[in-house]
C-alpha cells in the first residue's frame, strides 16, 4: 500500500509542479504552500521533497488517528528518510512507538529530537512520566532534567526526578532535587 501511495503522490507531484531548477548561485527551498503556489513557474528537487514530505505527514497523521500504526510508522519513516532533521517526523515516529509501547525506540528518537532543540518542557515531562512508569528510571530522570532546565519553575519535574534518582539508589541527589522543588515551590506561591 505504501508503495502505491508514493507513486501516487509522486505522480500528483510530477504532473502538477513544474520542474525548475533555482537561478544560479540562488538556493531556495519553499514551505508547501509556496511550491504549490508557485507550481506553474517551478520548484526544484529540494522543494519536490519537502512538498512530498508535507504530504507524507498528512498521510501518516490520517493512518495514526485510524489506528493503522504500521502503516503510520512506514509514511513517518519515510518522511524521515527524505528529511532527516524534520522535527515533525521525529515526533510523529516517537507518538508511534510510544502507542506500540516500544520504549526503547521512543527514547532513541527523543534523544535525536533533543539534540535539534526541538524538546519543549512538557514534553520532557511526559515522556519522562511514561519511562518512569515502564522501569527506564535512568532515561526518566534525564527527561525530568531536561524538563527543569526548560522550564525551572515546574516543581513537577523536580519532584519526579527526585522520586527516580531514588529509585536509581542515587540518595544524596534525591534529596537534592527535592530541596530545589520546595524552593521552587516556595518562591511560585509568593508570587
Amino acid at each position: 500500500m505504501l508503495f502505491r501511495s508514493l507513486h501516487a503522490i509522486w505522480d500528483f507531484v510530477y504532473q502538477h509542479v513544474q520542474y525548475k531548477l533555482d537561478d544560479p548561485g540562488y538556493e531556495q527551498v519553499r514551505r508547501p504552500l509556496r511550491t504549490w503556489l508557485d507550481r506553474k513557474r517551478g520548484a526544484d528537487c529540494e522543494d519536490y521533497s519537502v512538498f512530498i514530505s508535507s504530504i507524507l505527514l498528512n498521510l501518516g497523521v490520517a493512518c495514526w488517528k485510524f489506528e493503522y500504526l504500521d502503516k503510520a510508522h512506514e509514511t513517518f519513516e519515510r518522511v524521515f528518510e527524505l528529511q532527516p532533521e524534520n522535527p515533525d517526523a521525529l515526533r510523529a515516529l516517537l507518538t508511534v512507538a510510544l502507542e506500540r509501547k516500544d520504549h526503547t525506540t521512543a527514547w532513541t528518537l527523543f534523544q535525536h529530537l533533543a539534540t535539534s532543540k526541538e524538546v519543549t518542557s512538557e514534553f520532557a515531562f511526559n515522556l519522562g512520566l511514561l519511562l518512569q512508569q515502564t522501569g527506564m528510571n535512568a532515561e526518566a530522570a534525564d527527561c525530568y532534567r531536561i524538563a527543569s532546565n526548560l522550564a525551572p519553575d515546574f516543581a513537577p519535574s523536580l519532584l519526579n526526578l527526585g522520586h527516580t534518582l531514588k529509585a536509581l539508589g542515587k540518595e544524596e541527589e534525591a534529596r537534592q532535587a527535592w530541596s530545589q522543588d520546595r524552593k521552587s515551590t516556595r518562591l511560585n506561591s509568593s508570587h
